[in-house]
């Protein structure tokens, strides 16, 4: 198995290899869809990570769908993704506190989708970056989103100072309330799919393989995933489980 073929909890220093709600609670943790401009954060969890395919099927919306498949569970040969040919693309997630702008202010629990050639590689860069504090969970960070840019420009991240910043009263409370529902949802997240799973996705979105791509593509190489990281949220839907 290769170095990045695991799903679940990982950290902030892997290698980049570029070519249903918790029962315990009621409220639901959203997906936080960052505004124009600035977007205040504070990364409250260690990155979880699975594999997921970029489709475009006839009943996909417009930047096409992103499915979680059933590898490293099930050979590539087994998953019904890649033995088609797709390649496989490295994706994470992330808890946080979004608390809005100095203007105006927020504080609410959220998660967050990230591919590995936009946000996560510049936040992966404050936590190695030793002017920083150790842990990303100990400053805010200010995700600026610029409708403008394209690709992996589409967001910025800026560390925010004071460093380090310790979370607040409230801010502990809330991560204390929800800490188990959390972390629960992110292992669901990064859990590969069942292949029955991927197939039935797959057919929903009204994919259907090429005949020619089966033969021409290699899909034991991981897709980039770096101009388009996340363009995919223009529109924020959930990703596809």
């Amino acid at each position: 198995m290769s170095e990045n073929a695991s799903y679940g909890l990982t950290t902030w220093d892997e290698s980049i290899n570029i070519p249903s709600q918790n029962k315990n609670s009621g409220k639901r943790i959203p997906f936080i869809k960052m505004k124009e401009g600035d977007n205040i954060v504070r990364i409250i969890t260690e990155p979880y990570a699975c594999y997921k395919v970029k489709v475009v099927g006839s009943n996909s919306p417009k930047f096409g769908s992103r499915i979680k498949i059933a590898y490293p569970n099930v050979s590539e040969e087994k998953d019904p993704a890649l033995k088609h040919g797709l390649r496989k693309i490295r994706r994470y997630y992330v808890g946080l506190i979004y608390k809005g702008t100095e203007d105006s202010p927020e504080e609410k629990l959220g998660l967050l989708e990230m591919g590995q050639g936009g946000l996560f590689k510049q936040l992966r860069t404050f936590k190695q970056n030793k002017k920083y504090p150790d842990s990303l969970r100990d400053f805010d960070i200010n995700i600026v989103r610029d409708s403008n840019a394209g690709g992996s420009g589409y967001y910025t991240a800026l560390p925010e100072p004071p460093f380090p910043n310790p979370l607040s009263e409230s801010e502990l409370a809330l991560e204390a309330e929800h800490k188990e529902q959390l972390h629960n949802l992110l292992k669901l997240l990064s859990t590969p799919n069942t292949p029955e799973k991927v197939q039935e996705l797959l057919d929903e979105v009204g994919w259907v393989p090429d005949v020619s791509e089966d033969s021409s593509s290699d899909s034991s190489s991981e897709s980039s995933d770096m101009s388009t990281d996340d363009e995919d949220m223009y529109e924020f839907t959930p990703p596809a489980e």
